[in-house]
């Protein structure tokens, strides 16, 4: 009857909303076939179409079929709100099938695009422990074993944690929701999944792995995605490190410690600049994770860094570079005793040296931070006696050249020597 109800006025989207929130009930409760899951599922993605439109979120709210999405996106893992009136989902939508591992996903990917676009209506969410329910994919396979969550593939396990972590990325900064995540003991269960994570990257194609109750050989696959897991949960504590008080609450873990030690044993770039983004956002503007970085030694490896960048081609602006100078900037500049040991390390010379000869694109933001910092009256001596290991030139002349080229780009003066008008 769905095309009958778009037949009778197309231009109603809460008949095709209740058309659709009608055929779900009907599957969800009836719908044990194998081609009753593949049909359910098709529904599933044009309600999820739906839900990415802010407008037509009202309608989905008001047919009454997100109990129905969260029953299905939070079983088994979390009881049945007490005074809930849903009808819990059936056995059948509980299997670890192909069919139910995509239901799964597109019923958080639904509630996820609700939440984001009419977020006024999050206590059913709340009732439900979506987001308790999302950090048990999170959790150390000896706790899954002991909460009934569905014993899934390998490959299924590890994209339901990618996309777990991509919906707690948008539910959690929303008002309300990071009390939930933090009731949930968020932060710890992230923490040791990162750690986790890691250790899981360094594993290698054709060793031994091992999901809730099958062992299991490596594929290039797996390994390879197992390093997009740990950047995704790299980039949610990124997202969420300025969270109420998530920043106190992630260094209680050792985050920054763990973001050290990511960042000196990782051979990825891009693990590097996630493990740096990270840092950068926990230390700004905290005093106390100032401190925790200064005392992890976070600044020494971040100079080396610098010192390898700084030898690269760099035809195009280091991203690394970037964010390891933006980093120095939230976690080095506001502490002075952060300032004396990164002039001790050297870091003066290692920002002049790479403002030599680093990217033109990166100088505004080099000359910035090296503005900041000779704010401090230590650093003088440090500026006065640096030469250049490719011309001897000191800090002056050098900082002056890039003036000059700059003027001349910009056509500031004429054929004469005189300013252009």
């Amino acid at each position: 009857h769905l095309n009958e109800n778009l037949t009778n006025d197309t231009r109603d989207d809460r008949v095709l909303v209740n058309a659709v929130a009608q055929f779900i009930r009907d599957l969800m409760t009836d719908g044990y076939r194998q081609p009753d899951k593949e049909l359910r599922n098709e529904i599933l993605i044009i309600l999820s179409m739906l839900a990415a439109e802010p407008e037509n979120c009202a309608a989905i709210h008001e047919s009454g079929v997100i109990s129905l999405l969260l029953a299905a996106a939070c079983s088994p893992e979390v009881s049945q709100p007490s005074d809930s009136e849903t009808p819990g989902v059936k056995n059948f939508c509980t299997t670890k099938d192909e069919e139910n591992y995509e239901m799964k996903r597109l019923c958080w990917s639904i509630l996820s695009s609700l939440c984001v676009n009419d977020p006024s209506r999050l206590q059913l969410v709340v009732d439900w422990r979506l987001v308790y329910a999302l950090l048990l994919y999170l959790r150390d396979s000896a706790h899954m074993a002991t909460t009934g969550l569905i014993k899934w593939s390998e490959p299924h396990l590890l994209h339901l944690q990618r996309q777990a972590l991509s919906t707690l990325f948008q539910l959690v900064p929303l008002e309300g929701m990071t009390d939930e995540y933090l009731k949930a003991d968020g932060p710890h269960v992230v923490i040791q999944f990162v750690r986790q994570s890691f250790i899981n990257t360094t594993a290698t194609v054709g060793t031994l792995g091992r999901t809730l109750d099958t062992i299991y050989t490596l594929t290039q696959h797996e390994v390879n995605y197992r390093t997009t897991i740990l950047l995704a949960s790299l980039r949610f504590l990124s997202h969420t490190a300025k969270l109420l008080d998530l920043q106190t609450r992630y260094a209680e873990e050792d985050a920054v410690q763990l973001m050290v030690d990511l960042f000196c044993s990782s051979t990825s770039d891009t693990v590097k600049k996630s493990t740096i983004e990270v840092l950068s956002e926990m230390c700004a503007g905290h005093s106390a994770n100032q401190e925790r970085f200064r005392n992890a030694d976070g600044i020494r490896p971040i100079l080396d860094e610098l010192v390898s960048q700084a030898t690269v081609d760099q035809v195009l602006p280091s991203v690394l570079v970037l964010v390891c100078v933006g980093c120095l900037w939230n976690a080095v500049l506001p502490s002075s005793l952060s300032i004396a040991s990164f002039l001790a390390s050297g870091g003066l010379q290692v920002i002049l040296q790479l403002i030599e000869s680093c990217n033109p694109h990166l100088h505004p933001f080099l000359l910035g931070f090296l503005s900041d910092l000779v704010l401090d009256h230590r650093s003088h001596e440090y500026f006065k006696d640096w030469r250049s290991s490719q011309t001897q030139r000191p800090a002056t002349k050098v900082i002056l050249s890039i003036w000059e080229r700059e003027e001349e780009a910009r056509g500031v003066y004429n054929e004469r020597g005189m300013i252009a008008n």
